[in-house]
């Protein structure tokens, strides 16, 4: 779903100030997953790469580019490099965008089939100790 963060802190694109970026989770690609995981371990450098946590739902880096590929999808004009102009609190909201990747927000619904999962035994009654 087409949503747009708001920053409080505008970035230079083209000599333009731009306030407001809209993104989009659901469009994330394999290409821009696979993307934001290199650049995450490309940033934190070659004496880095030891602390890195391999458990993505707490990769705060990791999260902050998941997040510029949730906006680069569905604005394509902007690079990383365009987007890591970013600061402040506004790389704080960035973040969550890309948190919001793995971890299910309050707004979202939970997925249902239909149908019953499991199977389900005839009830008996407990058999007496007698």
């Amino acid at each position: 779903m087409l949503k747009t963060l708001s920053l409080r802190k505008p970035i230079l694109y083209k000599n333009q100030e731009v306030s407001e970026l809209t993104y989009d989770v659901e469009e994330i690609t394999v290409a821009g997953f696979c993307a934001a995981d290199a650049r995450k371990t490309r940033q934190a450098g070659p004496d880095e790469k030891m602390n890195i946590s391999p458990t993505s739902e707490i990769d705060y880096t990791f999260h902050v580019y998941l997040g510029f590929a949730a906006i680069m999808a569905v604005n394509p004009q902007y690079d990383v490099k365009d987007l890591e102009k970013i600061k402040g609190e506004d790389i704080k909201q960035v973040m969550q965008i890309g948190r919001s990747f793995f971890i299910k927000s309050e707004d979202s619904e939970p997925e249902h089939s239909g149908q019953i999962s499991g199977t389900t035994q005839d009830v008996t009654e407990p058999q007496s100790t007698d």
